[in-house]
């Protein structure tokens, strides 16, 4: 309690500064207060009752925490302390405008730094780089490897393939040794032929006045160049093989290629063909492709010669004979190795060996057809025998 004596007039010195500004500025007529706040007055003055003055004033603000500590103290003086708690009211709201002045400046200075927005805007380009390198790269490397490959290598491949596979194929025929019985499925047998059981084919027998007839149909010969090899015997001897016949045989036989539609229209062509010197082919005059090779052993008025002979005749026409040749010792009963080819126009003929025929006919086209055997005999006999069929062709398409 004895210290508060000097802050009291410390407080009482300040209301009477207060109270002379006043006066002065009610001597020099002014009506309009000089500030409202803190704010309105100059850098160090405050605002006091309307005023701006020194910072005098700022202790008493001091003053003021001292004057409320007597006031909970006691209640004397009440008219001083009120003054001096109104005048430090001021004060502490003069302090309070300037903090908040003073936090409003530091929020604006925060804000003005927005730098780090442009940084994050430079890194987002770096992204396109990378999409430019990964599209470039896939798209090239496969498009290029897969078209080259496969192009050039199929197309090569399958037309080389193909070309080979398109040349002609003719049927397969076997040798024919007529070893073993003759099938009514492979062999259409005619008249008086058979197959003697020694391994061979006859036509006819010793008998007068036979024709006979054996065409093989398990295969159909095609149109080409072809080869066709046997062997025959032709004499009055019972077994083949050299001998001397005791009187002048006939008539003869050949080797028949006829192209016709089916076995029925073969067999009904043979039934119409005529023996004698017919030498059991001759269908004239119907209409036939056929080829023939005749082996003739009696002179008749329609032969080239009075001598034995081998000739080519056409379409079951024996009158007109294309080639021929003498063979003098074709009726001797031995074996006899023929070998006929055809070449286009060309016909070879070669007997044991020898080339006998070997020219073109002309107009020749050989188409192919069934192959076989026809023979006949009259007032004079032979037999008439077969063995060893092989037949090569060049087929042509």
């Amino acid at each position: 309690m004895q210290h508060a004596a000097p802050s009291r007039q410390r407080s009482s010195f300040a209301a009477l500064a207060a109270g002379l500004l006043l006066a002065a500025c009610s001597a020099s007529g002014s009506t309009a207060p000089d500030c409202e706040t803190a704010v309105d007055c100059a850098r160090g003055q405050t605002c006091l009752e309307g005023a701006c003055v020194e910072g005098a004033v700022d202790t008493g603000s001091e003053d003021t925490a001292a004057d409320t500590s007597r006031l909970d103290t006691g209640s004397e003086d009440t008219s001083a302390d009120t003054d001096t708690a109104d005048t430090g009211s001021e004060d502490t709201a003069v302090a309070d405008t300037a903090t908040t002045v003073d936090d409003t400046t530091v929020a604006d200075t925060e804000v003005t730094d927005a730098d780090p927005t442009d940084t994050t805007v430079d890194d987002t380009t770096v992204v396109d780089t990378t999409v430019d390198d990964t599209t470039d790269t896939t798209v090239d490397d496969t498009t290029d490897t897969t078209v080259d490959d496969t192009t050039d290598t199929t197309v090569e491949d399958t037309t080389d393939t193909t070309v080979e596979d398109t040349t002609p194929v003719c049927p397969e025929i076997p040798l024919l040794d007529f070893n073993a019985d003759l099938s009514s499925s492979e062999w259409l047998i005619v008249g008086d032929a058979y197959r003697e059981p020694a391994g061979w084919l006859e036509l006819t027998g010793l008998a007068g006045g036979q024709q006979g007839a054996i065409f093989y149909l398990g295969s159909v010969l095609s149109r080409g160049d072809t080869e066709i090899s046997l062997r025959v015997s032709t004499g009055q001897c019972i077994l083949p093989g050299p001998c001397d016949s005791l009187a002048d045989g006939a008539d003869g036989f050949a080797l028949s290629i006829f192209g016709v539609g089916g076995v029925v229209e073969l067999a009904n062509l043979l039934a119409e063909a005529r023996p004698g010197e017919g030498l059991g082919y001759a269908v004239t005059p119907r209409a036939v492709d056929a080829f023939h090779i005749e082996f003739d052993t009696y002179h008749n008025a329609i032969d080239p010669t009075l001598v034995n002979h081998v000739a080519i005749t056409l379409n079951g026409d024996p009158t007109n004979h294309l080639l021929w040749t003498e063979t003098p010792t074709l009726e001797n009963n031995a074996w006899h190795d023929i070998v006929l080819r055809i070449a286009g126009a060309q016909v070879t003929v070669l007997m044991d060996g020898v080339t006998v025929i070997d020219a073109d006919v002309p107009g020749l086209d050989f188409k192919g057809g069934y192959i076989g055997f026809t023979g006949s005999t009259g007032g004079s006999t032979n037999y008439h025998r077969i063995d060893d069929l092989q037949i090569v062709q060049a087929c042509t398409r």
